[in-house]
Parts: structure tokens; C-alpha cells; sequence
């Protein structure tokens, strides 16, 4: 929102300097984006006496230009210069950017002492510029004070502020707004001028019908023999100032109001109507429309249309059409100013991806009465500019109340709050300063009524905010913060940084990854409960959280395959949600080869051993014990997955991904669990030996060999130290459907073991494997 002095100081009744509006602004209102000053005393109109042609060229001339007492001779090779003309003259000395600076200087042996400007040499950007100037010098259409300054002959003298309101102060997104919080914080009243609409002897109003939800509010009158021209210069100034391209007195005054109110209005040529009334309702499924960007539009059902009954003339609240639009031949104008729902016509702007200044008030939020006040001093500007008779009264339809809140608050807890020592007078004053309506209740409590251009306060801690603003922040004392010394990271985040660290020290690279995803790529893959759509995304693809990291870490591989990557290796540790929950998830993928030297000519690619070791070393690191048993994902290769264990329930998966061609292998692992707390057990080195057995026997190829290990266990109990396999071997001597499997096994205890001991273990635990898998031994 650009805020010019002209309509600052104009509304305040008095001269605010730059640096007191920039104080006050960036300490008590919102943030300043850019300034602009508009002033240079070097810069001023001059007259062109008359104009010759230059002898040493065929473009160029020379103009004698008379600027206040003095006549300068100035070379110039614009075509449409002539003489009588009131131009812009740069006298000797004018900087008018790093790259121009006005010297007194000889062009083709003819002294030339000045320039004349161009709008685009004095900073004006292309979109501002009339035709008529594009290509050559900027003239006034009328007589001007010769010698006086271009900026003001301009109408833009003075300076500018580019302020960024925040989110919650829609009220700052007008002139209007912002002069009633910058007189608040001066302690003065704004002056800001009330206007009424001419009474009209004709009582026939203009017929308005409303079936949409979404209008709120609907007003309009019809002002007839308006004459289409072009807009006075101060008016123009003005649109410029806030980078809108004047258009026509019509245009420019409705673009105007939007500025000095932050109401959008509409005009349209009524003379182009099929009907004389308005129909407000919701659009037709998939009807088009072709809207003033010259873009076809398909609406739906939620959006808002305004008709004359017969045809669309525009998408409420956001963009009129062409077929309705202000030309030259307009005479009859029908002027709208409409209240709409701001959540509405934020989805259709969103959906529709069309944005204007317009739907960007109407999003944030305004009340009827401003809106009305739009309307007013748009009535009163299209009578004095464009010659306009008002020939019906106003038509409203909808909403006329508007119900004020009123917040209760207390000064004790204010001075608490904000640490202040605020007198019960001084407190009052800034609650009057601030246009509430304030009644005083028991104690130090008050109750408070919210002006209507406030919809942004809600409660008592935005009242308390709002006083500090007044109050000063740099007048509220600093306090020491109490904290202690002593710091340190939780057991959890020690856990998950040692997991980070080894995995990059394994040669993995942490990515992060989006937490919204489309729906397939939710359903494709491990899902933890009922799946979470965004009610507002940002974006049409990315709707659902997420529930896995894979699909991310997928899309990373993706993206660097893409671009000739090789052996993407990957992790992430972030959060998965379900409806009723959410949780902290460690994904990998691992891709290419985990040696390549091409010396040797040795490449081993990865598999799901060497990702099942990964993790596995990563938790035995954390003292955590893994298991794992084969499952039945429809992403991972179905003799090439598992379910990960731990303290008997399932908290991850592993598998090759079953994606085009590509060896891809990733895991997924709930960290919640194992980033908890848990003692670590200790035990003293046993000074006993250990002994050691091997057994090999064949069994059916389907039997895992986790189950042979448990039962190992369960059968050696405290005495078994170590149980491996190391290994397995299918073919024909075996028997089909058949493997071989060789299993080491280390025995120990704090006594000494005797060979008679082993002996008796390794025969129960050939019966058990007899007996549950049918083993037959291999000698």
C-alpha cells in the first residue's frame, strides 16, 4: 500500500516532514517498505519560445525555452516538440539517475545548457506513460507557472511510503486506515471529508436481486450524460503515485476511492445492459467467461457472478468483463459498491489463480459503512469530473446492521502484561486516542466498543497490543530475562543426532522433503490412520499430509536421476500425521553402487542386506535389538521385504521399491519409540572362554531364518552369547524347494563351561529343529 504526503497531510490538516511520517510509521503503525521523494529543484517547467532545426543534423532542432528569468538554448531531438509548448526542463547540475547528470555541453557544435524531459528521463515507468509521450517529450496540456517545480506541475510533489501491512490489519490497506492510526499516535484528529449523495426528484431505483450467500452487501446508483475524458493531473498524480495506470475520469475515480477508502468499486456502461437490473447469484457449473486480462475463465458452482439477468458483466469481487467495461462512448454509468465474504472470494481467487487489487481488500476484510463511504465520494467525484446527473436514488439490498464488538479490559492486567506503570488517566486517553467507545465498569476494568475499521481485534491481548503501539515499545523498560547457564541437548535430540551423524558417516545425504502430498502418493505407499486433506492448500497438488516419507524421498531421486546423478543415497527423519495424531518417521534410500573401483574393476551394488546392515548397526549404536519378518507390501519387491520389530510390534518396513527399473531399496522406522528414555544394562567381562559350535542342515526353502535363530535362542537360553548364519546354499544336490543353512553359535557363562554341557544344548536344539522344521542334519 503506498500512502503520498499529498493525501496524508491533506487529511491530518497539516504538513507531516518525511522523517516524523517515517518515524511514526516504522515505530507504531507497520513496516516501511520503500520511500520515494518527489521533489528536485532542478527539475522545473520551462516555455519553448520557438524552435529551429539544428544545422550540423536532420533530427535534432534547437528550442529557446524560457525557464523563470532566463532563456536557455537547449538542444532536443524529439519529434514532437514545438514551440508554445509548457515542458519539463533539467537544468544544469539535475541528477536524474547514476547514469545521467545534466552538464552544460556543445552537441554537434551547438551549445546546449539543460534537457528536455521526457516522462520515462524523470523515473516514470512505461505502463504510466500516455502514447502520446511514449516516444518523445512530455508537454502540459495547459499554460503553467514557467520556472515553477515539474513536481508539482505534476501534481506528485511531496513524497511517498511503500508500507506493508501486516495480515491482520486490513484497515491499513487505505488512506483512509492509515491517517486514522497515524492521527491516533499524533494525539490529533483526522480530518477526513464526509460526503452525501444530491437528493434526486425520481424515486425509481435501480431493481438489484441477490441469490448468492457470498454478497453480503449490494449498492448501486445510476448517474446518467457522464462526458468521458481524460482524468485532471492531480488525480492522475495520485493513481501514479500507487502504480495504477490512469485510464479515464470513470476508471480513475473508482481506482481512486479503492485508494482513500480501500473500497473496490465497479463501474459499468449501463447503456450495454440487456436488462435494467442487477442479478447477483452464483455461477452456472463450467460456466466461461472471458474477463479484462483477456483470460477465458471456467467458474463452478462456489463462485459469485454479477449479471445484468442475462449475461455475466463480472466475477464478484475480483474482475469485471469487457463487455460492460468504460469507453469513449459511454454516457450512463452504473456505479456498484458491494460487501462480499471474504473466505468465498479468497477460494475462487485462489482456484481461478487471478488476483487483483480488488479481491485483495475484499480477502482481508472491510465493513459496510466504508464501503458506503466509497460509494459517496465517488458519486460526489463523477458529478465535479465527469459531469454526471444522478437519476436514481441508491439501491441497497442486504445487510444494513453491523454489530460492533466490545471487548472488556483492565488496566492492572495491561501493565502487567506489557510491563508498563500506565495512571488510570494516561490509560484512558490512549483507549480515546484509539477511536474506541469506552465505558468505565468496575475496578480498573473497562468495557470498550470496537470501531467498525478494526475488525481485526478479537480479544483482550489485541486491546493490550494496540495500547504498547501507542504507548511507545521503546518507552517500555527492558527487563532482565531469568534463564539458567546451564544447557545442554535432551536424550532426544542426542539420539537423533547420532543417527544423523551415522548415517552420513555411512555416505548418506540428509534431505528434507514436503509434507503435503497428492492423494496417490499418500495411498501408495504405508498408511498409520485415517489420511488429513488440507481444507486451504496452497497448492492443487500437494492436498494430503503426508503419511510416509518415502513418496519424498522418491521425488528427490527423481530429481537428481533426472538430472544425471548417480547413486542417490538418502535420508530424512521428519514427521508423518494421521488424523488423530502425528509422529517422527526415519526414511531411507539407497540407490547405485556401494563400491566402484575402476581400478580393480570391482562394482558391488546395494540390496536388502546391505540396507538391513545399515540399520542395523545404526541400533545396535542405541542398544536397540531389531527383528525381521517378511511381509506383504504392494510397493516392495514380494521376496525382498520385511516388517521391522521391536519389543514385538512392528515399527518400520524395508523392501526394494518396485519403481520402473530402478534398484531402489528403502526402510521406514517410527523413531517415537526408540528416542525414548531407556537404561542401559551392564555386566562385568567374563574371564571364562567362550566356546563355539557350528551346525548346517537343510530345511524348506520358505522357513526364514529368523525363526530358526529364535528358536536357537529359546534353546540355549542365558548360556548362548552370539548366534549367526553365515551360510545358505540352494541347488540340486540339496533337493528342490530345499536350501542348506549353516548357523555359528558362541556359548558362554561366568563359570566354566564343560564340552558335555554343549553337547546336551546342541542336542536339544537338533530335536527342536527336527521337531518344528522338519531339519535334516548335514554331517
Amino acid at each position: 500500500m503506498i500512502i503520498h504526503s499529498y493525501l496524508l497531510n491533506g487529511f491530518l490538516n497539516q504538513e507531516i516532514p518525511l522523517e516524523k511520517a517515517l518515524e511514526i510509521t516504522r515505530k507504531q503503525i507497520t513496516e516501511v517498505e520503500g520511500v520515494k521523494v518527489y521533489h528536485n529543484d532542478l527539475l522545473v517547467v520551462g516555455h519553448v519560445l520557438d524552435v529551429f532545426s539544428h544545422p550540423n543534423s536532420d533530427h535534432l532542432h534547437i528550442a529557446n525555452v524560457l525557464v523563470g528569468e532566463n532563456v536557455k538554448q537547449i538542444v532536443c531531438g524529439a519529434p514532437n516538440l514545438l514551440a508554445g509548448q509548457y515542458v519539463i526542463v533539467a537544468l544544469e547540475g539535475c541528477v536524474l539517475s547514476k547514469e545521467i547528470t545534466i552538464k552544460k555541453s556543445k552537441i554537434r557544435d551547438v551549445e546546449s545548457s539543460g534537457m528536455i524531459c521526457s516522462l520515462k528521463e524523470i523515473g516514470f515507468e512505461d505502463t504510466f506513460i500516455p502514447d502520446k509521450f511514449k516516444d518523445g517529450i512530455f508537454y502540459f496540456d495547459s499554460e503553467v507557472e514557467v520556472g515553477s517545480s515539474a513536481y508539482k506541475a505534476l501534481g506528485l510533489e511531496g513524497y511517498s511510503l511503500d508500507i506493508k501491512p501486516a495480515s491482520n490489519r486490513p484497515d491499513l490497506l487505505s488512506v483512509y486506515g492509515f491517517v486514522k492510526d497515524f492521527a491516533s499516535c499524533l494525539g490529533i484528529t483526522s480530518y477526513i471529508p464526509k460526503y452525501d449523495i444530491p437528493e434526486v426528484t425520481s424515486q425509481k431505483k435501480i431493481k438489484i436481486e441477490v441469490t448468492s450467500e457470498t454478497c453480503l452487501n449490494y449498492n448501486a446508483i445510476i448517474l446518467k450524460n457522464c462526458v468521458i475524458k481524460e482524468s485532471p493531473i492531480w488525480l492522475k498524480a495520485m493513481l501514479i503515485a500507487s502504480n495504477i495506470r490512469p485510464i479515464n475520469n470513470v476508471v480513475d475515480i473508482s481506482n481512486y476511492c479503492m485508494i482513500v477508502y480501500g473500497t473496490p468499486l465497479h463501474t459499468f456502461d449501463l447503456d450495454t445492459f440487456s436488462t435494467k437490473k442487477i442479478v447477483v447469484r452464483n455461477a452456472l457449473n463450467d460456466e466461461k467467461v472471458v474477463t479484462l486480462d483477456k483470460v477465458e475463465r471456467v467458474l463452478n458452482t462456489t463462485d459469485c457472478v454479477i449479471t445484468d439477468g442475462t449475461k455475466v458483466l463480472a466475477i464478484a469481487g475480483i474482475m469485471g468483463l469487457s463487455n460492460s467495461i468504460i469507453s469513449e462512448k459511454t454516457k450512463n454509468v452504473l456505479l456498484e459498491a458491494a460487501l462480499f465474504d471474504k473466505n468465498k472470494i479468497k477460494d475462487t481467487s485462489k482456484r481461478l489463480n487471478l488476483s487483483s487489487e480488488s479481491s485483495l481488500r475484499f480477502v482481508k476484510g472491510l465493513e459496510k459503512e466504508r464501503v458506503v463511504k466509497g460509494l459517496k465520494l465517488a458519486v460526489n467525484l463523477l458529478i465535479e469530473l465527469a459531469d454526471g446527473v444522478v437519476s436514481s436514488p441508491l439501491s441497497s439490498v442486504g445487510s444494513s446492521e453491523l454489530e460492533l464488538k466490545e471487548i472488556r479490559v483492565n488496566m492492572d492486567k495491561c501493565n502487567s502484561f506489557l510491563g508498563t506503570k500506565l495512571e488510570q488517566e494516561e490509560f484512558e486517553n490512549i483507549l480515546f486516542k484509539l477511536d474506541y467507545g469506552v465505558i468505565k465498569d468496575l475496578g480498573n476494568s473497562y468495557i470498550i466498543t470496537i470501531p467498525e475499521f478494526r475488525l481485526d481485534l478479537d480479544n483482550e491481548n489485541d486491546i493490550y497490543e494496540e495500547i504498547a503501539r501507542q504507548y511507545g515499545f521503546d518507552n517500555i523498560p527492558l527487563q532482565e530475562l531469568e534463564f539458567s547457564p546451564h544447557g545442554g541437548l535432551t536424550l532426544r535430540q542426542k539420539r537423533e543426532r547420532l543417527i544423523k551423524d551415522y548415517l552420513v558417516d555411512n555416505g548418506l545425504f540428509e534431505v528434507i522433503s514436503y509434507s503435503l502430498l497428492k492423494e496417490s502418493e499418500v495411498r501408495g505407499f504405508h498408511q498409520i490412520g485415517e489420511i488429513v486433506r488440507v481444507e486451504k492448500p496452497l497448492n492443487d497438488d500437494r492436498v494430503y499430509l503426508r503419511q510416509s516419507l518415502i513418496p519424498g524421498l522418491l521425488s528427490t531421486f527423481i530429481y537428481n536421476t533426472n538430472r544425471k546423478v548417480a547413486n542417490v543415497n538418502i535420508f530424512e527423519i521428519g514427521k508423518v500425521f494421521e488424523a488423530s495424531s502425528e509422529r517422527k518417521n526415519l526414511g531411507i534410500l539407497l540407490s547405485g553402487v556401494i563400491i566402484n573401483n575402476l581400478v580393480n574393476k570391482i562394482s558391488i551394488p546395494v540390496d536388502f542386506f546391505y540396507l538391513k546392515g545399515i540399520i542395523e548397526g545404526l541400533f545396535n549404536k542405541l542398544n536397540f535389538k531389531l527383528k525381521f519378518e517378511t511381509s506383504d507390501y504392494s510397493y516392495f519387491h514380494p521376496f525382498q521385504q520385511a516388517n521391522i520389530y521391536f519389543e514385538g510390534e512392528i515399527i518400520g518396513q524395508i523392501g526394494k521399491l518396485l519403481f520402473q527399473e530402478a534398484n531402489l531399496y528403502a526402510l521406514e522406522i517410527n523413531l517415537d519409540c526408540l528416542l525414548v528414555e531407556k537404561k542401559i544394562k551392564y555386566s562385568v567381562v567374563s574371564k571364562v572362554p567362550t566356546m563355539e559350535r557350528d551346525i548346517s542342515f537343510v530345511i524348506d526353502e520358505e522357513i526364514e531364518s529368523g525363526k530358526i535363530i529364535d528358536l536357537i535362542k529359546q534353546t540355549a537360553k542365558d548360556l548362548l552369547k552370539e548366534v549367526y548364519v553365515f551360510d545358505v546354499f540352494k541347488g540340486n544336490s540339496i533337493g528342490e524347494k530345499k536350501k542348506s543353512m549353516a548357523i555359528h553359535m558362541v556359548f558362554q557363562r561366568e563359570t566354566n563351561l564343560l564340552s558335555e554341557e554343549i553337547d546336551n544344548v546342541m542336542k536339544k536344539i537338533v530335536n527342536r529343529l527336527d521337531h518344528n522344521f522338519k531339519a535334516t542334519i548335514r554331517v
